[in-house]
Formats: C-alpha cells, structure tokens, sequence
C-alpha cells in the first residue's frame, strides 16, 4: 500500500522541526491530527517566535497555542498509522527526513520543486485561501505523486 505523508510546524531550535499538523493518507482511510504546543510562545526564542508569526499568518495559518494532541505523542501516532511494508511519500527534503527518522524506514522523497499549488483547505482549522493544509496536501500527494 502506498502512504502520503504531510507534516506542518515550527522550527524551536536550530535543530528542532516541532510537528503542529499530521495528515496520513492511503487512499482509503485518513488521519489528521493537530497538536498541542510544547512550551508557551514566550518561552521560544525571539528568532522562532518570529518565524513562527510568519508561519501563523502566512503558511499554514495554525496558531502556536492550538491544537488537542499532545506533541510527544507524535512518534507513536505515526508508527501506528503507518506499515514498515508500506512505501512512503514525503514532499521535500526537510519533511522527508524529519518522517525518515522518526519512522526508521525508507521514504520516498518527492522534490520541492514545483512546489505543490495552494490548494482548498480540507480541515476546519484552515479557513484563509493561502493557508497550506496538511489534510489538502495529502490527497493531492497521494492523487498526484505515487504509484497506486
């Protein structure tokens, strides 16, 4: 079975991707998630805080303090949505890496380039035009990229 993988966050730290939204999709069944901050705002870097108001207004639109899932419960999610005999898509290098060791599998990675066209939001976290959706991204991944 093939998987697409999406994944939206922040950087905390020079070498932290900290995960905001999940989606999984296999063409049949999907999972999204959203989770919850790992520390207030005002405990990030000023740095970050600022890259993470950009990410707020402009990418995918999710704010630091929303979410249900708590955040260390990542790993174990992904693992359980996802089969070591299933092939992986993961757009950009980043992305594909970060899900690469958090599974310790092989990934498919599909390049950034072209980046993937703003697509209608498919959650209810979502309600701007240029917001990017996790949940969108999958489908359109899974629709678009691989093999199945």
């Amino acid at each position: 079975m093939v998987i697409a993988i999406d994944v939206q966050g922040f950087k905390t730290s020079p070498t932290t991707f900290t995960p905001k939204e999940l989606a999984v999709f296999n063409g049949h069944q999907v999972a999204h998630i959203v989770f919850k901050p790992p520390f207030s705002f005002s405990s990030l870097d000023v740095n970050y805080q600022r890259q993470a108001i950009w990410l707020m207004h402009n990418h995918h639109c999710i704010k630091w303090e929303e979410g249900h899932t708590p955040p260390h419960l990542f790993p174990i999610i992904l693992r359980r949505l996802v089969s070591p005999m299933e092939a992986i898509y993961v757009k950009g290098k980043e992305k594909a890496e970060f899900i690469r060791k958090t599974l310790s599998q092989d990934v498919v990675e599909i390049n950034e380039e072209p980046a993937l066209p703003k697509l209608e939001a498919s959650c209810l976290y979502h309600s701007y035009p240029k917001c990017h959706c996790a949940l969108a991204n999958v489908y359109y991944i899974h629709n678009n990229y691989t093999m199945s």
